[in-house]
This record gives C-alpha cells, sequence and structure tokens, in this order.
C-alpha cells in the first residue's frame, strides 16, 4: 500500500523530459509543456483515417460511440422504465411524481447526445485547401473563420506535441495516463487535437501526421 502510494505521488510530482530538439528549438523553448486539456479517456476515442492523399481525419471510435449511446439508451430507458413503473404503482393515475424520473432520465439521455454530438465532430487535416479544423465546416464555406472554434492554417504548424498525463481515479478505481495530441503553432500557441488513453494508437497517428506534415514529433516520454 506504501508503495503504490509512493508510486502515485512520483507520477503526480516528476514531469516528464522535455525532448532535446525541441528543447534547441526556439519554438519548442516557448510553448507551454503541460497538459492542454486537463483529464482524458482512458480507451481510444478517435482513429485516424486517410480519405486521400491530401486529406487525413480523425474520426470517433467505435468505443466511443458505444460509450455515448449507452448515455443515450439508459437514459431513456430510465425515462421510459421508471415512469412506466410509477404510473402503475399510482393504478394509473397522473401525478406530479411521475415527472422525475422522466426528467432524470431525459436529462442523462441529453448528455449522452450532447457528447455524441462533441464526439463525432470530425477532425480534419487537408492540404488541397490548406487547413486544419474541426467540424464539418470547411474554412473555405464560412465567411470568416473565426466562427470556427479550431482552425487553423496548415502553414502555421511547426510541430506536434505529444505529452501524457496521469489522470487519477475515484476512490475506487486506479488512475490511468492520457496521451495528449497538440498541434504547435509558429506563434507559439498551441491546440489540442486529440486526448486518449490507448499509447500505440496515438503515437502511431502523431508519427503519421508528422511525416504527411513534414514536421517534427515532439514527445516528452
Amino acid at each position: 500500500m506504501i508503495k503504490k502510494f509512493l508510486d502515485r505521488l512520483q507520477q503526480r510530482t516528476t514531469p516528464d523530459a522535455i525532448p532535446v530538439e525541441a528543447q534547441n528549438d526556439p519554438v519548442g523553448q516557448a510553448i507551454e509543456w503541460t497538459p492542454l486539456k486537463p483529464g482524458g479517456a482512458n480507451f481510444k476515442t478517435h482513429r485516424l483515417v486517410q480519405l486521400s492523399p491530401q486529406q487525413y481525419v480523425f474520426k470517433a471510435s467505435p468505443g466511443a460511440l458505444i460509450f455515448y449511446a449507452i448515455f443515450i439508451v439508459v437514459g431513456i430507458g430510465v425515462s421510459i422504465g421508471m415512469t412506466y413503473g410509477m404510473w402503475r404503482s399510482h393504478e394509473g393515475d397522473f401525478s406530479i411524481m411521475l415527472l422525475f424520473p422522466a426528467t432524470f432520465g431525459i436529462s442523462f439521455a441529453a448528455v449522452g447526445g450532447v457528447m455524441m454530438a462533441l464526439g463525432t465532430r470530425p477532425i480534419q487535416f487537408d492540404r488541397q485547401i490548406g487547413w486544419f479544423w474541426v467540424g464539418r465546416r470547411k474554412p473555405t464555406e464560412v465567411f470568416n473563420t473565426s466562427e470556427l472554434k479550431k482552425a487553423v492554417r496548415l502553414e502555421e504548424i511547426h510541430a506536434l506535441q505529444l505529452i501524457r498525463e496521469y489522470v487519477h481515479g475515484g476512490r475506487n478505481s486506479a488512475g490511468y495516463y492520457s496521451y495528449e495530441l497538440n498541434l504547435v503553432l509558429k506563434d507559439h500557441s498551441r491546440l489540442n487535437v486529440i486526448d486518449h488513453g490507448k499509447l500505440a494508437t496515438i503515437t502511431s497517428d502523431a508519427q503519421t501526421l508528422a511525416t504527411w506534415l513534414n514536421c517534427p514529433l515532439w514527445r516528452t516520454f
């Protein structure tokens, strides 16, 4: 138990080393090396797909889709099941109490719906139009690209940054590492791309993108 506590303490206080190639780069010296998006999933949330020689996109993984769907299905099931059960217990008479399970279930399903909507947004790299963006609308299809929350020209990407974060579990669950892939821009800012717990997948995807973008991949582990 003591060893486990000391291991967790070390994981919490010992940062990963900044790669030498980044230390020797003015941009690498200027950027932050702490997680840009705290937390993260302990499973693979996205998979990299090549749509053409000019385009890559991160899509939601089957596991992520199942995870989101569980919230929706359970929420609807709770709403219908508990409401029907209470209605039967009141011998078919309407009661204000029937609104509570219905509201709870619908709220649970709504959370799943929001996660589904956000988690299934395509994360796209397109050399043909020269942009990275998140969402279904291309930067060339909007009047003002500032309307897009995440969008940047590919020419502004200086490097890719892959860092890890130890996410502590709850009282009865173990913690885990989540791996964060960020774009490092020439103006010393960063944009998060994906963040999940499948090391082999995110490392391979990051290397594929770095080669395709012809930029360095900076890993801290």
